[in-house]
């Protein structure tokens, strides 16, 4: 039996709000506005878009520990973006991509975590109270 199947008949709200996420930023430079000299960042924001949701997808249907150490990446690769690209004085565009950062990280952690929870108590490591 795969390690992950238990886990497959829970709902994965960390990897479903991190798909919403995804989409969000796919849409974010039309929904915000972003102006024509930020191009470069529009695609960036929604390839990582793309890839959040290819990976999140992924997670809900065969959850594995890799797809949530990418979203991990990607949400860090967010929070930094506005100063690795320069564009941190578009407050709009920083603050979604931070607060998007910030959420992803933070959701691919906790289902990281649940995993590793998950697979301790699978394997008869964690201790009983």
């Amino acid at each position: 039996m795969l390690w992950w199947w238990p886990m497959m008949k829970l709902d994965h709200v960390q990897d479903w709000i991190d798909l919403a996420l995804g989409i969000w930023l796919c849409v974010s430079p039309w929904v915000l506005g972003f102006p024509d000299d930020m191009k470069l960042v529009a695609w960036s924001t929604i390839a990582v878009g793309a890839v959040v949701i290819l990976v999140s997808t992924a997670a809900v249907a065969f959850p594995d520990p890799i797809e949530e150490w990418i979203n991990i990446v990607l949400g860090v690769a967010l929070i930094v973006s506005p100063w690795a690209l320069g564009y941190s004085d578009h407050q709009v565009a920083t603050m979604s991509a931070f607060a998007s950062g910030l959420l992803i990280t933070g959701f691919a952690t906790w289902a990281l975590e649940h995993m590793t929870h998950l697979l301790s108590r699978m394997l008869g490591r964690q201790k009983t109270s």
